[in-house]
């Protein structure tokens, strides 16, 4: 049994060109992209139509097509009690459901919300605030052909695959999924446990390395996560969705997705 893997153009971001950083994944191997949005990359309100058009293109000259669209959540709070602040996050995230939409991405990422560091509303209203600004945005991405995906984080309301699970179950649709993330997951908690937790709400997967107690994406052997336990763990669901190396590195990112493509090759992860 073979598994689709793609990656992120997240380390690319601040070292390389959109455009290059496609045509540098193309040549390590991959196919499926993982769309990282932000400047100086991609900002969706700044592309209009004729410039999603040629984004296409540009993917169709280098062999490759976008298949997550995913951005940076550290100023965004889907769950935050600043009204504003909410209302501006689930804007965002339409306008990202749209970009997907306009590309062609099945999938587009959302972290679902973060509590305040100091004195925090109840946990069951950060819970409501959430889940209601997530079910805003799976009802338009039902309407444009997406699939959101929940991303367990350490610092959001969902830091763990059944937390995950419960936001899932909670809104129940078949555009709203979940996208583990193994390394994410080290520091909490057993991915391999986890994933099976999960079960058939799993969409996709983000794979990256380390130690379990530094919060870090390195290179695949760089950490301790069990890759061939993860496999086992997504055939035992029944995954059939896509994975994406999302290696955070400053340098030497082609020999470093090679590497990491290599090594998952051999469990059984294809391009």
């Amino acid at each position: 049994m073979t598994m689709k893997l793609g990656c992120a153009t997240f380390s690319y971001v601040y070292v390389s060109p959109f455009e290059e950083t496609l045509r540098r994944l193309a040549e390590v191997g991959f196919k499926d992209i993982e769309v990282s949005v932000g400047p100086p990359h991609i900002w969706p309100p700044d592309v209009d139509a004729s410039g999603r058009a040629k984004m296409l293109r540009v993917f169709d000259k280098h062999g490759v097509r976008p298949s997550l669209i995913n951005r940076r959540f550290n100023d965004l709070n889907i769950a935050s009690i600043n009204p504003g602040v909410r209302a501006e996050t689930i804007r965002e995230m339409k306008d990202d459901i749209d970009l997907a939409a306009d590309l062609g991405a099945p999938y587009m990422m959302i972290v679902p919300g973060k509590p305040t560091p100091l004195f925090s509303p109840p946990p069951e209203e950060i819970w409501r605030l959430a889940r209601e600004g997530v079910e805003q945005c799976v009802e338009h991405a039902s309407r444009k052909g997406v699939t959101c995906l929940l991303e367990n984080v350490g610092y959001s309301l969902c830091h763990v695959g059944g937390e995950l699970r419960r936001m899932a179950e909670e809104i129940n649709s078949e555009h709203c999924r979940v996208h583990y993330d193994v390394a994410n997951a080290n520091l909490y908690e057993s991915p391999t446990d986890a994933i099976r937790e999960i079960g058939p709400w799993l969409g996709c997967v983000h794979l990256s390395d380390n130690d379990g107690k530094v919060w870090s994406h390195s290179p695949i052997g760089e950490g301790n996560i069990d890759f061939a336990g993860v496999f086992e763990a997504l055939k035992d669901v029944s995954f059939s969705g896509p994975s994406f190396l999302e290696i955070n590195v400053y340098e030497s990112q082609d020999e470093v997705m090679r590497s990491g493509l290599a090594r998952l090759k051999e469990l059984g992860w294809q391009p």
